[in-house]
């Protein structure tokens, strides 16, 4: 059963009409809904800074649930190596608070991997044309034809793990920085619903964390969704693109192996192109 809350009250805003994103009938006013379905508190915003910092507040006193945090729209939304997230409206923008009381250590260490293939298998889930090469780019994008889809950033809080996770549906962000150019699910006929994306991403993250590991092996389902033909480049200190190397293989820890120049190195969180 969901309960539904305001979160908060603007003068002059009412109780408004049925919400075309939600399954249920839900009560809006201002820019923020907020319910709670099986032991999760979605909060969903109109316009939000970063979803992750929203995220973090209310894992504060949501010490074993899990939080959805989503937004129409950010306004200081970030990724990887401080760069920031383009975030216009119409594409996914989520934080999930994942509670540490959930998640023992031997499944923590491999978060990366895991949600990496539930952001890979949630991109496949709704893009199903033939033309869509779909594989997980190491150690924290999926890429389709060789451009980014999706892409996401892990934080440490006190009670939770804060997964921000971006996924370009109906808009394609133009990219200015010299990152890797962009796709999304719209350059293949799809037009869906963001909040079906999260809702499928949601689940996807909670079914393989709630897996016994010997039954969901993190990083060899990782594995399994990379293509290994595909070069790839160390990001330089001035932002430019490095060295040309191949992908060989993860270490049992699931850090990449690679050769560059002939010689193989071990990477551990280093930002690819």
């Amino acid at each position: 059963k969901a309960t539904v809350s305001v979160l908060y009250w603007k003068p002059r805003v009412t109780i408004a009409s049925w919400h075309r994103l939600s399954p249920r009938t839900l009560l809006r006013m201002g820019d923020v809904i907020r319910t709670r379905e099986g032991g999760v508190l979605f909060e969903r915003h109109s316009v939000v800074g970063s979803t992750m910092e929203v995220a973090k507040e209310l894992s504060d006193a949501e010490k074993d649930s899990w939080v959805c945090v989503s937004a129409e729209q950010q306004t200081s939304g970030r990724g990887t190596t401080a760069r920031k997230w383009v975030s216009p409206a119409g594409n996914v923008y989520v934080s999930f608070g994942v509670p540490k009381s959930e998640v023992p250590m031997e499944k923590a260490r491999f978060l990366p991997m895991y949600t990496a293939v539930g952001m890979h298998d949630t991109v496949k889930n709704f893009i199903r044309s033939s033309d869509a090469a779909i594989n997980v780019k190491w150690p924290n994008d999926v890429i389709i034809n060789g451009k980014k889809i999706s892409g996401n950033i892990i934080e440490d809080s006190p009670h939770h793990y804060i997964v921000g996770i971006g996924i370009n549906v109906l808009v394609r962000p133009e990219i200015k920085d010299g990152g890797r150019q962009a796709t999304c699910f719209s350059d293949f006929g799809v037009a869906e619903d963001p909040f079906n994306v999260i809702k499928f991403l949601l689940a996807s993250l909670k079914t393989n964390l709630a897996a016994d590991v010997s039954q969901f092996q993190p990083v060899l389902q990782c594995s399994k969704r990379i293509d290994w033909s595909t070069p790839v480049y160390e990001r330089a200190e001035d932002g430019s693109r490095g060295a040309e190397g191949k992908a060989l293989r993860l270490t049992e820890d699931g850090h990449l192996v690679v050769n560059v120049s002939g010689e193989e190195k071990t990477l551990i969180s280093t930002y690819l192109f």
